[in-house]
């Protein structure tokens, strides 16, 4: 949505209506990893350590994801980027993040 949006020549920031769909969103995620770790728990009482590397990877997935888009920033692709990272020595807010708060607060 924001690519479209700088595509587009439009400001990039994010429509009240997109942050609350985004909120949405967020709340779903952690309904949906509560219930993945129901169906974990399930899962070893019933079929024990089989095919338990793939579900745990494919949950830690989902949690960096959702670290990733909701709480900090995880990724860092330019060696621009990398050297903030290390010079600021720490994780900066995620940008949904900080726009979610902005508009939380007005």
């Amino acid at each position: 949505m924001k690519w479209r949006r700088v595509r587009r020549k439009e400001d990039s920031h994010l429509p009240s209506s997109y942050i609350q769909l985004f909120l949405l969103l967020k709340k779903m995620n952690k309904i949906l990893l509560v219930i993945g770790l129901g169906v974990f728990v399930y899962h070893c009482i019933n079929y024990g350590l089989k095919g338990l590397v793939f579900f745990l990877g494919l949950y830690a997935f989902a949690w960096i994801e959702y670290i990733n888009y909701y709480v900090i920033r995880l990724s860092y692709q330019s060696p621009r980027e990398i050297k903030e990272f290390f010079e600021q020595k720490g994780f900066k807010r995620s940008i949904l993040a900080r726009e979610i708060d902005k508009n939380q607060r007005v």
